[in-house]
Parts: structure tokens; C-alpha cells; sequence
């Protein structure tokens, strides 16, 4: 621990270890204070609650990925596979220097049913650049495969399969499920 970071930074460090290695409810004050070199009533002084510190653990671990992401989700002009790539490398990148990460997530989970609030901003960042994306993938991919698929696969297995179906039926299957998609995201 650099015993010459300031009080909530060490606070901050200390209490992700501990959150980590012992959940947040048998994680003590005493214990954080103690391993963050700092007086039993720093947690309150500057944080306000063992629960305010654990939050903001959480948001000190996430802010570097919400970064990334938000860089990803605005890079105008970038191809869309590139986005992709830019954000899973982010998320990959971000558990590979955080391996405490999943585990702290995990838990909050279990204590309250819920993920935590930076989480759900990550989130939300990474399905802001991918749903639409994806959406415009998936609306190109289905008619360009089935009109390779009409021009490459042998009679025999379009007869098998029922044969390929027709652009209005593809249309329809892409706009029922965006539809339901969209729903889905409108009731959530």
C-alpha cells in the first residue's frame, strides 16, 4: 500500500482487497482503515458509509472500461467491426487488470439481487454501440447469406430444407425480431 496516496485512495485500495477476499459484509472498518493506514473514522469522513465506500470501489474499477467504451461508442466513422473489436478487447483487457472484478460483481449480485450501478452504466455503454450494430448486421447478413446460399447450394439441399425463403418472408422474420427486441428493451 503507498502510504503516501491520499486517505481515499489508500481507503479505496484497501477496501477492494478486503471486499474481495472476504464479501462486503464480513468485511470490517476496522480492518479497511487499518490496512489503508488511515484512523477508524476516515471510512465516514470521507466516504460517508462502508456502503458508500463500496460503491465507490466499484466505480474506481469500472471508470477505466466506462472510458474505452465511451471512446468506442463515439468513434464516428470507425468501420462497425472495428467498434466490436475495440470493445471486447476493452472488456477482456479490463478483466485481465482486475481480476477481482467478476468476483466483487458476483457478489453484489447475491447481497442484492442486482447489478451494481457502475456495471449496469458499463453495460449500457457497451450495448449502446452494439445494438445497433448488431441490429444492422443482422438486417445485411440474413439476405446476403440466403441469396449466397441460393446461388451455391446444391438443389438437393434447398429441397431438403424447404428450400430458401423468399425476401418478404426474410423481411419479415428480421422485423418481427426487431420488434421484439425493441419491445423487450421497452418493457426492461
Amino acid at each position: 500500500m503507498n502510504k503516501g496516496a491520499p486517505t481515499q485512495d489508500r481507503l479505496i485500495a484497501a477496501a477492494r482487497g478486503i471486499f474481495t477476499r472476504k464479501g462486503f459484509d464480513a468485511a470490517s472498518v476496522r480492518e479497511i482503515t487499518r490496512e489503508a493506514g488511515a484512523n477508524l473514522g476516515a471510512i465516514t469522513y470521507h466516504f460517508g458509509s462502508k456502503q458508500a465506500l463500496y460503491d465507490a470501489v466499484l466505480e474506481d474499477a469500472f471508470a477505466p472500461l466506462s472510458a474505452v467504451l465511451e471512446q468506442a461508442r463515439f468513434a464516428k466513422g470507425a468501420p462497425p467491426l472495428d467498434r466490436i473489436e475495440r470493445i471486447v478487447r476493452a472488456v477482456f483487457e479490463k478483466l485481465g487488470t482486475t481480476p477481482e472484478l467478476p468476483l466483487l460483481i458476483i457478489q453484489q449480485v447475491i447481497r442484492q439481487g442486482a447489478l451494481p450501478a457502475p456495471a449496469t452504466r458499463a453495460l449500457g455503454q457497451v450495448l449502446g454501440v452494439l445494438v445497433p450494430l448488431l441490429l444492422a448486421v443482422s438486417i445485411w447478413s440474413q439476405p446476403v447469406y440466403f441469396g449466397l446460399i441460393r446461388r451455391l447450394a446444391p438443389d438437393h439441399l434447398l429441397k431438403a430444407s424447404g428450400g430458401v425463403p423468399s425476401m418478404s418472408a426474410m423481411a419479415d422474420n428480421a422485423v418481427g425480431f426487431i420488434r421484439r427486441g425493441l419491445a423487450r428493451a421497452a418493457e426492461d
